[in-house]
């Protein structure tokens, strides 16, 4: 008979401290935006709004992504909570800027709403780069499908 391991499903879902690589976390901060501006030039608008979100982007949300990411396993997790965290750095960036420069909220409201969109889309694609540079090594490779020869293995099949 064997014996079966019955884990707590709290340790799938819940780890307190993940660690948090690096080199992959400042990599990911600063292209994020980048590609996403990039890849948007099309639309005109995605450059612009580098120029004005790269710095609370980077001042607000660096240590709020780095606390997301320490407590995310799954891709799909850190997806969704950095886009969550940086939907919430953007709300608060418009106040706090107006409450610093002791000026008129009405001031920011419209880059605080052109960042409504671009906030989450930024975070989101720092998830998803930063979840691809740490993938365990075996996943580094796409399997390769030419690999096996289909004449063989039907060969072997009918025997």
């Amino acid at each position: 008979m064997t014996d079966t391991i019955v884990r707590d499903p709290w340790d799938l879902i819940v780890s307190p401290f993940q660690p948090v690589h690096q080199k992959s976390f400042l990599l990911a901060l600063i292209a994020a935006p980048l590609a996403v501006g990039l890849l948007g030039i099309v639309l005109v608008v995605p450059p612009f709004a580098i120029y004005f979100g790269y710095v609370p982007y980077l001042v607000l949300g660096t240590p709020v992504f780095w606390m997301v990411l320490k407590v995310t396993v799954t891709p799909a997790q850190r997806i969704l909570g950095l886009m969550v965290a940086g939907f919430a750095v953007n709300f608060l960036s418009g106040p706090l800027y107006a409450w610093y420069f002791d000026a008129p909220l009405a001031r920011y409201d419209f880059i605080t709403m052109i960042g409504m969109v671009f906030a989450p889309v930024w975070a989101g694609t720092m998830g998803g780069l930063y979840s691809y540079w740490t993938r365990p090594p075996g996943m580094k490779k796409a399997p390769n499908y030419r690999a096996t020869n289909t004449s063989q293995s039907l060969k072997g099949a009918q025997k």
